[in-house]
């Protein structure tokens, strides 16, 4: 599905005003900036506007609800209806940021605090279940976020690729690096 491609948006850097992505923003600009952090305001934040966020997350929702929508979940706000809900599953494969934008519109949470603020490892499970408490009323659930399992099952090492290390004082670099 081609909106299931990494997240393509992009914005001017607040510091060089280059164009990059938004998912790595520096803490010392994104944290001060308040309608980041509220789901109904950050899509109208100046930053945004620098670029074209808003077209690739509402492309993103709209082919998530497109998508549910064949397997008869239809969405009425943050409530899906359904006739029949099932045990199915549907298993969605991506890249951290676009993963990030499905999660935030699924749960109402504002996508720059998901993309800031959690880290999905290379290859890591998310699970979604669905919560019917009513009839034909579903709500979709996150039960387990990044889930690497699998790969410590395996002996495999989980991938820190995309977390930025901490910067440490240039003398003893090279001690921490060595334990590494």
């Amino acid at each position: 599905m081609p909106w299931l491609h990494e997240f393509r948006g992009h914005v001017a850097d607040p510091f060089s005003e280059k164009k990059r992505i938004p998912w790595n923003l520096a803490p010392q600009y994104w944290t001060r900036q308040e309608a980041l952090f509220n789901k109904n305001e950050w899509l109208d934040h100046p930053l945004m506007a620098t670029g074209d966020v808003r077209e690739v997350y509402e492309e993103t929702g709209r082919g998530m609800d497109a998508l549910l929508e064949k397997y008869g979940y239809r969405r009425d706000g943050y409530i899906f209806r359904c006739e029949n809900n099932s045990e199915d599953t549907i298993a969605l494969f991506c890249h951290f940021a676009l993963g990030m934008a499905i999660i935030a519109h699924m749960t109402g949470a504002a996508l720059p605090v998901m993309w800031q603020s959690f880290f999905l490892p290379t290859s890591s499970v998310t699970t979604f279940v669905t919560e019917e408490r009513v009839k034909g009323e579903v709500f979709f659930k996150c039960m387990q976020m990044g889930d690497t399992s699998h790969l410590y099952a395996g002996g495999e090492p989980v991938s820190r690729s995309g977390l930025f290390l901490e910067r440490l004082d240039p003398e003893k670099a090279g001690e921490v690096n060595a334990a590494r």
